[in-house]
């Protein structure tokens, strides 16, 4: 048998052929003229101004085509079958070629990578902002607590003696040393035992001078919650002309005698500390954790000294800031009272 000949398309072609012929024509008016091109629906009035202009398109195109070089017609041909196959290759429709799943997973791949290192980008952004802003909170309070211990009305005003002030100081400068890391176990205990007695302070120093008792009056406990799923809490007992008051840490059920989150955290931190001194007294501790500890019992007596104490007509005890302006403020009413 001979081969199968298709005829479909080249009876496409040559239809078009057909549709593009010189019109050579011995009329006057045309000799005048170069040979043009003329579309053969020259012969036929369309029927709709659509097709009209669309008859007119079509011309203007065949008579700019031949009039080209030979040159260039082969130029755009291959420009436009080169158009064509990258268009088809945008969608995926050449005969014989699929884009892979094993592509499109990279791709997508690829595409996750870029997401997450931006997103990572942001993240270390953001987080290399926050540290500078606590960083700057943090200069902020040193620097307002060291202008609160040299003045020690200001600190009998805000239920800290001078000599915790001083103490925290001290204890401050101490953990902050090179040399801390030489201590032996005894020494570190001793400097532990300090800082467990400036949280006690501080603490009972304040809620002494809010209640209107001494310190004696006053017990603080942490309460360690045993399970993942609650809150560690904590409870203040006074007892005064022979009747006991309890606070105990505030929830959004408890209206009357609570103690807000902060004094909480800082009698659940004296805790940490005194579990930590027994820790290093029986010689069963992790140093550098201990020190951790230490460090952070000082920030947190040093943070609720330099705040007010106070507590409403329902018995809710709490801290509250005192802006820079209010220190100012006291400083010179006590310079103008001496």
């Amino acid at each position: 048998m001979g081969d199968i000949l298709y005829y479909d398309g080249r009876r496409k072609r040559n239809e078009f052929k057909e549709g593009l012929r010189v019109d050579t024509n011995s009329s006057s008016s045309r000799r005048q003229e170069s040979d043009r091109v003329s579309y053969i629906g020259d012969r036929i009035a369309p029927g709709t101004p659509k097709q009209r202009l669309n008859h007119r398109r079509l011309r203007r195109e065949a008579e700019l085509y031949y009039s080209l070089p030979e040159k260039e017609k082969i130029w755009m041909q291959k420009r436009r079958i080169k158009q064509s196959e990258s268009k088809k290759f945008r969608e995926g429709k050449i005969k014989g070629y699929r884009v892979s799943e094993e592509h499109k997973r990279y791709t997508a791949l690829q595409r996750g990578k870029v997401t997450l290192m931006l997103l990572l980008a942001m993240g270390v952004g953001a987080l290399g902002i926050n540290a500078a802003v606590q960083a700057n909170t943090n200069s902020q309070n040193e620097k307002q607590f060291e202008e609160l211990a040299q003045n020690m009305d200001v600190l009998e005003q805000l239920g800290v003696s001078q000599e915790t002030a001083n103490e925290i100081q001290s204890l401050q400068a101490e953990l902050s040393s090179e040399d801390i890391d030489s201590l032996s176990n005894d020494e570190l205990l001793s400097l532990g035992r300090r800082v467990e007695s400036a949280q006690m302070d501080v603490l009972k120093g304040k809620l002494a001078d809010t209640l209107g008792v001494s310190e004696d009056q006053i017990t603080i406990t942490p309460n360690y919650s045993l399970s993942a799923n609650e809150s560690s809490t904590a409870s203040v007992r006074v007892t005064k002309d022979g009747e006991e008051t309890i606070y105990n840490t505030g929830d959004f059920l408890d209206w009357d005698n609570n103690i807000s989150q902060e004094i909480t955290d800082g009698i659940l931190n004296l805790g940490d500390t005194q579990t930590v001194n027994s820790k290093v007294a029986s010689g069963e501790f992790d140093r550098e954790g201990a020190i951790d500890q230490y460090r952070s019992g000082v920030d947190s007596a040093k943070d609720i000294a330099r705040k007010q104490m106070s507590i409403d007509g329902n018995g809710r005890i709490s801290l509250s800031s005192v802006s820079q302006e209010e220190i100012d403020a006291l400083i010179q009413n006590n310079d103008e009272e001496r």
